[in-house]
């Protein structure tokens, strides 16, 4: 079950210091802890927020139960272990939201887990606060806080409040279980925007002989996707529990139901509702076409039929980029930004702040916490500094350390 929602009142007229997708895991992320450590030494006023993706427990999916990998994931960050005990035990609180790769931690099991991987006393733990959607903070609650992935088709579930579970796995976090984490292909996930072309040709760069085998767990996971996609896809199970929960959660935030049911209503339908988006999501028709070409070009090379064959399958595989390109690069941007400006106009709010597309970007009052973890051309890892009007705005924490990511 879903724990500890967070109160608007409690964090009226305090700054906040927003965090995003800082993606822990135990063997990928050293530097990344460190600094997030110093960053959070370094500012004991705020109220610090972790706008989802603290931790990629998809990623670490192979090496154990959810609950151990989050103890095992925090003990080896040492530093920020102690950052994080230190705040708690001098009376400040954190807020923890769902992130579509650590929803865990917003239930009873992977709050205790974190809870315990961070050696805290009873009291203690009542200042951690978590929420499976967002959070609205400030002085009359406008402040909306959310990781973002409800409105990205990817990775959106069926309701937001739905609880954790395998059946009702996003696209992006099926894959991320039976594709990524089992073939250790980690390096590729932040080039999910990309075209197969452009994502074979990676493989055999950075995997060399075993980029077959690579490629071959890809194709295999997708058709597992496919199979589950459409009809077979438990979405209504989801919805009930996630309306279910949210009366409870609407007078958690502050906000009145009605209102939380249109922001619900807002979110993109699931790429997995369809069988048939699924499999043009994972451009399976030109790796299909592709395939043919090339098995009916080889057999035309031998002197055998396919001659025919092979030029049809090539000439739709580059019709079908000329006219569709990449089908979603930007996509998860746009929706985030149109929802950003909703927010504002339907829910009074003066800042919004999304996470999950990993880029710190923001329009007006909008403002994208980027990637902690994974801070790209950035100046320095990216996230957001909430002063105690309701102003948001981006700051880069310029690391001295070595080593890692």
């Amino acid at each position: 079950m879903h724990v500890g929602y967070v109160l608007t009142g409690e964090y009226s007229r305090v700054k906040h210091l927003c965090v995003g997708d800082v993606h822990l895991t135990r063997d990928l992320s050293a530097r990344a802890g460190r600094d997030l450590a110093a960053l959070l030494s370094s500012d004991l006023d705020s109220t610090v927020v972790f706008v989802g993706d603290l931790l990629d427990l998809a990623h670490e999916s192979q090496r154990g139960a959810a609950t151990e990998t989050i103890r095992a994931i925090i003990a080896r960050h040492e530093s920020l272990r102690n950052a994080l005990a230190g705040r708690l035990a001098a009376g400040r609180d954190v807020i923890i939201l769902a992130g579509n790769h650590d929803d865990v931690l917003t239930t009873t099991e992977g709050l205790d887990a974190f809870a315990d991987a961070l050696g805290l006393d009873p009291r203690d733990r009542g200042r951690i606060r978590v929420s499976p959607w967002f959070a609205r903070l400030g002085r009359d609650g406008e402040i909306h806080v959310e990781h973002g992935h409800h409105y990205d088709a990817d990775n959106a579930l069926p309701h937001p409040l739905a609880p954790p579970d395998p059946a009702w796995w996003s696209l992006g976090i099926g894959l991320m279980h039976r594709f990524v984490a089992p073939s250790g292909a980690g390096a590729l996930v932040h080039e999910n925007a990309s075209q197969p072309l452009h994502l074979f040709v990676r493989a055999w760069e950075l995997y060399g002989q075993r980029a077959p085998t690579v490629i071959g767990q890809y194709l295999y996971a997708a058709a597992c996707q496919v199979a589950g996609a459409g009809r077979r896809y438990p979405a209504e199970r989801a919805r009930a529990l996630g309306e279910f929960a949210l009366v409870g959660f609407a007078d958690a935030c502050g906000l009145d139901e009605s209102v939380v049911r249109q922001i619900a209503a807002r979110g993109a339908l699931p790429t997995m509702l369809s069988a048939r988006e699924t499999m043009l999501r994972l451009y399976c028709d030109r790796a299909l076409a592709t395939a043919v070409a090339v098995t009916a070009g080889s057999s035309a090379l031998v002197g055998g039929p396919g001659r025919r064959v092979a030029f049809g399958a090539a000439a739709l595989v580059v019709a079908s980029v000329l006219l569709g390109g990449n089908r979603y690069r930007g996509r998860a941007q746009r929706a985030l930004h149109a929802q950003a400006e909703w927010l504002e106009t339907h829910t009074a709010a003066k800042s919004v702040v999304f996470g999950h597309i990993h880029a710190p970007v923001g329009h007006g009052n909008y403002r994208n916490t980027g990637s902690f973890g994974f801070p790209g051309d950035s100046s320095g890892r990216p996230y957001v500094r909430i002063d105690d009007s309701g102003h948001a705005e981006h700051q880069f924490f310029a690391s001295s350390s070595s080593g890692g990511l």
